[in-house]
C-alpha cells in the first residue's frame, strides 16, 4: 500500500473528528497526521511547499455537509 493509501484510509477513519476540528477547511494530511491547515487549498499548498513530500501528502476538504451520491 503506497503512503497516499495510507494517507487516505487514515482520513476515512478519523473523518468524524477530522469534521468536528476541522470543517470547512483544507487538511493536509502526511505520515497519517495532519500536517496543516487553511482555509484555501493554495494557501495549504504554499504553506507546506518544500516541508513534506508532495507525493506522500493528501490533501482533503474537510466538511459535514453530504453531496448527492454519496450516500448511495
Amino acid at each position: 500500500m503506497s503512503n497516499q493509501d495510507k494517507n487516505f484510509k487514515w482520513i476515512t477513519k478519523n473523518f468524524d473528528e477530522l469534521v468536528k476540528k476541522y470543517n470547512n477547511k483544507w487538511v493536509a494530511v502526511c505520515d497519517e497526521k495532519v500536517v496543516g491547515v487553511e482555509k484555501s487549498l493554495t494557501a495549504l499548498k504554499k504553506k507546506l511547499e518544500n516541508k513534506y513530500k508532495t507525493d506522500d501528502t493528501v490533501f482533503e476538504f474537510i466538511t459535514n455537509k453530504k453531496f448527492p451520491g454519496w450516500d448511495v
